[in-house]
């Protein structure tokens, strides 16, 4: 059920990747806000042809596993670089970002 505060947040985020920024969205446990970032991403694939990366952390989560899970998804246009295939754009979704180890 789509609340005040998810129509909100959702309008912010879909103008944000319009403009290709960055967001980071905090709040409590349980709000909703890993639902409605994925049902919004989700839901641009079709419509604007935004490829979504979504990476969950945990206190195990290396940095080498985020960067290979990263370029996995993502086209090789040289022998060191990455990017997005033409005519398409990412966006990269990581969940509890607080939860690896230093």
């Amino acid at each position: 059920v789509p609340t005040v505060d998810i129509t909100k947040f959702s309008y912010m985020l879909e103008c944000m990747l319009d403009i290709q920024k960055a967001v980071l969205f905090t709040g409590g446990t349980g709000v909703g806000k890993s639902v409605f970032i994925n049902n919004l991403l989700f839901k641009l694939k079709d419509t604007k042809s935004i490829v979504s990366i979504m990476l969950n952390c945990s206190a195990q989560t290396k940095a080498k596993d985020t960067q290979l899970a990263i370029e996995a998804k993502l086209h090789k246009k040289g022998k060191t670089l990455f990017g997005s295939r033409p005519n398409e754009s990412i966006a990269i979704f990581i969940d509890d970002i607080n939860m690896p180890a230093p």
